[in-house]
C-alpha cells in the first residue's frame, strides 16, 4: 500500500477497482496591467467572475509590478475585469480553464480616461481664463 493509497483509505474514500482517485485538476489565470505608455499600474482592481455561474471570487489588485493572479481554479470559462481610478476598465474576451496549464491574460491596458475638462482644456488650449467670445470661465 502506498502513502497516497494508506492516505485516501484512511479518510474513509475508496475508489473502485482498477479506478485511482485524482487530485481535482486546479489552473490559474494571471497577467500585468500596464497603461497606454507601458508603464505598470499598481492597485489596480481585479475582478473574476465564471460564466454562468454565480460564484465569486475575491477581487484582488495589481502587485509593484502590475501583476495579479487568481490561483487554484477549476475548469470553467471566465472573464476578467479590471479598473483603476481615472482610468477605463478592461474587460477580457472569455478564457476557458479545462485543466492544470496556466493562463496569461495577454495585454491588459488601461487607456486613461478623459474628462469633459480635461478634453476642453486639452482642445481649447485654456484653463481659469474667460473666453472672450463665450464669456465663461473654464476650469
Amino acid at each position: 500500500m502506498t502513502v497516497s493509497s494508506f492516505t485516501t483509505h484512511a479518510q474513509g474514500i475508496n475508489p473502485a477497482p482498477g479506478q485511482e482517485l485524482r487530485p481535482s485538476k486546479n489552473s490559474n489565470i494571471s497577467g500585468t496591467v500596464i497603461d497606454t505608455n507601458g508603464a505598470v499600474v499598481e492597485g489596480a482592481d481585479v475582478e473574476l467572475s465564471q460564466t454562468g455561474s454565480s460564484l465569486t471570487f475575491p477581487a484582488v489588485k495589481s502587485g509593484a509590478t502590475g501583476q495579479f493572479q487568481f490561483p487554484g481554479l477549476g475548469p470553467g470559462t471566465y472573464v476578467v475585469k479590471v479598473s483603476s481610478s481615472g482610468m477605463k476598465s478592461f474587460v477580457s474576451k472569455p478564457i476557458t480553464l479545462n485543466g492544470e496549464t496556466p493562463v496569461i491574460v495577454p495585454n491588459v491596458v488601461l487607456a486613461v480616461e478623459a474628462t469633459w475638462r480635461s478634453t476642453l482644456r486639452d482642445r481649447l488650449g485654456f484653463c481659469g481664463q474667460t473666453h472672450p467670445r463665450l464669456m465663461r470661465t473654464f476650469l
